[in-house]
């Protein structure tokens, strides 16, 4: 395109590469709905081992990523946990590529009424006001899904202070019948 329309076009070739770095974020959050549309180990294992094992996954050299469990956490309805899971999954997806964190550390807790869901790093942080003007698409589908879940979510940053990412919603109970 860039050949055909406009040679030596800066402007041009700028939107172009904001549009090709769109398309290429799609693709990636695309390929990782497909992956995981409804995952196993949630079923299977339940929220807290599902999110030990996507923080081990997300470990890797020079960064640590912990999760930690100060309350037991019962098994939530299966729309729940699926949207906890993939809040989680973006905020420490998000950590790890953007952050330049040493350590990352990803909390759930529930209380009588409450499951709250917190992922800390201490990285390089950034202007919230800057973020929110070029809002991406894992900021507003992890928004989108506090919302579906009747809860809300609160990102904290500030350059060289790190990231913050806290969501907190309704405790909804799986049924004995569908924990069968």
């Amino acid at each position: 395109m860039r050949r055909q329309l406009a040679p030596d076009s800066p402007a041009l070739d700028a939107g172009l590469a904001r549009v090709s770095g769109y398309v290429t974020e799609v693709g990636e959050h695309l390929r990782q709905l497909a992956r995981d549309l409804r995952p196993m180990l949630l079923r299977d294992l339940g929220l807290e081992e599902s999110l030990t094992s996507l923080a081990e996954g997300m470990t890797a050299a020079g960064t640590n990523v912990q999760a930690v469990f100060p309350t037991a956490t019962p098994r939530l309805t299966e729309e729940t946990e699926i949207g906890v899971y993939r809040i989680a999954q973006e905020a420490l997806a998000n950590a790890a590529r953007h952050s330049g964190a040493g350590s990352i550390r990803l909390t759930l807790t529930a209380d009588g009424t409450t499951l709250g869901l917190e992922v800390v790093d201490d990285g390089c942080g950034f202007v919230l006001d800057e973020q929110r003007g070029g809002e991406t698409l894992g900021l507003l589908g992890m928004e989108e899904r506090a919302l579906a879940l009747g809860g809300r979510l609160q990102l904290h940053s500030a350059p060289g202070r790190g990231t913050a990412v806290r969501f907190e919603c309704p405790l909804e109970l799986r049924s004995p019948a569908s924990a069968a």
